[in-house]
Formats: C-alpha cells, sequence, structure tokens
C-alpha cells in the first residue's frame, strides 16, 4: 500500500479499470508501468475481479488493488473517496463503463470502438484507436494510456511482475511438503474454457516424452476448480512416469513463485503462460481457439504450438483452431526443440 497522501494522490492519479480474466489483467502490466514510468511520484488504483485481485498486486507500478464485488466497502471509497486526474477502462464492459461512470476523475479513456454502445459518450471523455485484431493485447493495452504521458515516446515496458516475499514462503512449504526438491519442470493442462481442454491421454504422453528426454520431474499444477484438478489427476493416473500432483495446492501468487522456479514448462494458453513469460522462463505452449498473434509469449524462450504444428510466424487473422487439430507429434517435437535450445544456451554459457 501506498504512504501517499490524498492531496499528492490528486497531483497525478490513475484509475486503471480492468475486471476481465487473469490473463488480461496480467497484460495491462506494461501499460501500467508505463503510466508510472512518466509519472514516478503519481498513484495506480486497480479494479480488478475476486479471481485476479492477486495478480494485480504482483504488478509492481500499482499502489492499491480494489476487488470489485457487491458490499466492499474499498471500492466505493475508491470510486467515491477519490479524485482521480484520469480513468482508463481496458474492458470496454458495461460494467467498466459503470465504474466509469462513478468514478471521480477529469480525463476518462477507453477504446474508440466502444463509442458506440450504450452511454459511452455521455461517461468518457478521450477515446483511443487501437486494432485489437491487428496488435498482441500488450501493445493494444499499452496504446491505452500513450494519450496520458506527456513523453510519448516511452517504449512499451518488459512484462515484469513482482512475486510477495510471503508468497515465495507458502511456495517453498508446498514444495517440502509434496518432495520437490530437485529440478522439475511444470505442466499446467487446464482450463476454465471448455474450448480449451486437450485430451488427457494427449497430455500424459507429452509428459511421459519431455521427462524421458529431459530427465526431469513433471509437476502438473491447476486451479482448485473441482473439475481441473480431476482432469489434472486423471492425466498423472494415465502417465506412465512418476508425476507430482500439485492441481489446486498452489494460489495464484505462490504459483507464480513456483513458476519462477521451474526448468521449463509446458501448457495452454491461460495465466501461467503469461506468468512464465514474465519470469523468462522456457516454455511450450499450446494454443487453440484464440489466435498466437494477440496472445503469445513474447519474451522469453517459448515455442506455440497451433493447429497441429510448431507456429513461427503469426498473422492478425487466423481462423479459430479445434484442440482437436492439435496431436500428440507436434507438441513432443516443440518439447524437443525447446530442450534443444536449451541445451545449446547451456553449452554457450
Amino acid at each position: 500500500m501506498s504512504s501517499l497522501s490524498e492531496t499528492q494522490i490528486q497531483r497525478r492519479s490513475l484509475l486503471a479499470i480492468e475486471t476481465k480474466r487473469i490473463g488480461d489483467l496480467i497484460l495491462t502490466a506494461p501499460a501500467l508501468d508505463a503510466w508510472k514510468l512518466a509519472y514516478p511520484d503519481g498513484h495506480i488504483t486497480l479494479l480488478a475481479q475476486d479471481l485476479a485481485a492477486d495478480a494485480g498486486e504482483m504488478i509492481q507500478s500499482v499502489d492499491d488493488t480494489v476487488v470489485v464485488k457487491a458490499g466492499n466497502t474499498a471500492l466505493w471509497k475508491a470510486l467515491l473517496g477519490r479524485s482521480y486526474t484520469e480513468c482508463v477502462d481496458f474492458t470496454g464492459t458495461d460494467r467498466g463503463m459503470w465504474l466509469a461512470a462513478i468514478a471521480r476523475a477529469k480525463r476518462k479513456v477507453t477504446f474508440r470502438r466502444f463509442k458506440q454502445l450504450a452511454f459511452r459518450e455521455k461517461i468518457f471523455s478521450e477515446w483511443v484507436d487501437s486494432s485489437v485484431q491487428r496488435r498482441h493485447t500488450i501493445d493494444h493495452h499499452f496504446d491505452l494510456v500513450v494519450p496520458l504521458l506527456e513523453d510519448e515516446q516511452i517504449p512499451v515496458p518488459p512484462l515484469d511482475l513482482r512475486v510477495p516475499e510471503a508468497a515465495g514462503v507458502r511456495c517453498d512449504t508446498a514444495l517440502a511438503r509434496l518432495g520437490i526438491r530437485d529440478s522439475f519442470f511444470l505442466v499446467h493442462p487446464c482450463s476454465a474454457r471448455r474450448e480449451k481442454m486437450w485430451p488427457t491421454d494427449r497430455w500424459s504422453a507429452v509428459i511421459e516424452h519431455a521427462a524421458r528426454e529431459s530427465g526431469l520431474q513433471p509437476v502438473i499444477v491447476s486451479s482448485p476448480a473441482a473439475n481441473e484438478v480431476a482432469q489434472a489427476r486423471e492425466i498423472a493416473k494415465l502417465t506412465r512416469m512418476p508425476c507430482v500432483v500439485a492441481a489446486g495446492s498452489f494460489d495464484l501468487q505462490s504459483l507464480a513463485a513456483l513458476i519462477s522456479r521451474a526448468t521449463f514448462q509446458v501448457g495452454l494458453d491461460s495465466a501461467p503462460m503469461h506468468l512464465a513469460s514474465a519470469f523468462h522462463i522456457p516454455q511450450v505452449v499450446l494454443f487453440g481457439p484464440t489466435n498466437p498473434f494477440q496472445w503469445r509469449p513474447l519474451q522469453g524462450l517459448a515455442l506455440v504450438v497451433s493447429g497441429g504444428v510448431v507456429q513461427d510466424e503469426f498473422f492478425p487473422k487466423i481462423p479459430p483452431v479445434s484442440m482437436e487439430e492439435n496431436h500428440v507429434h507436434a507438441m513432443k517435437d516443440a518439447v524437443d526443440r525447446l530442450l534443444h535450445l536449451l541445451q545449446n544456451s547451456c553449452g554457450a554459457a
């Protein structure tokens, strides 16, 4: 929490609204970091949905993260008890619009493509042109804060998150409880979106291959959601090599700490993918219905599998791909390529 006085906060203060999924929120970090680079003494308050609030607390430039939920007095204090010099709504949703409407901010900014929606013109004062299809999500979010920067030459900062010390301690405690003492690779095979799910037998085949080729212990993780935990356990049962099932054992921040300790990661395009990117952890990522052009990792060593092949080029308009089109051999090929690159980098060092 910031120790700035209310008077100091009013000098330059930003209310950022991002109430979508965890991954969306993580990818606002470079935009918020850019604003803080421009105004080091400024104050950023981030409004986030309950499940994503822990991610907001890992963004280094954010001073306060406030959960958007009914009955939260901190939310009303943030909206009505403070005055902001500017407010940005990354979401374009009706919820984001009403939060912006209630907020006491001099400038209210969102994307121009939302201008034609009901009530927007009465609420927002500025509109930003940015193509959601032709920009990576990080760049798209960054575009929203550019008009607020006095120095518009500030480049897009790297995706950089902090792991709170307490989360690191929780991670170490969990590792000891699970008996993980040596180097490991992480597997995140689950998603809250059913259309991103991949058959369990395919995951087990990839895990067996990665464990055999790397010589490392696989650790399978998921969110605490019952269906994801069940899927992770089923994958482990099908895997004919020892693996640790840590599904549901880590909260978001301690999961971030775990990811930062992994040798490499294999998983879906989801929040852990963005966390691995933030900590420069090498990874193989399986994409299906979402376009990797807008969502792929931009930093660290990352190989993307989509449409049954390892992708080397990405384009703004690509038809959605069914997860069924992604076969085991493509993921094994990506794992082999990743391990080869890692071995070469170690040899060079």
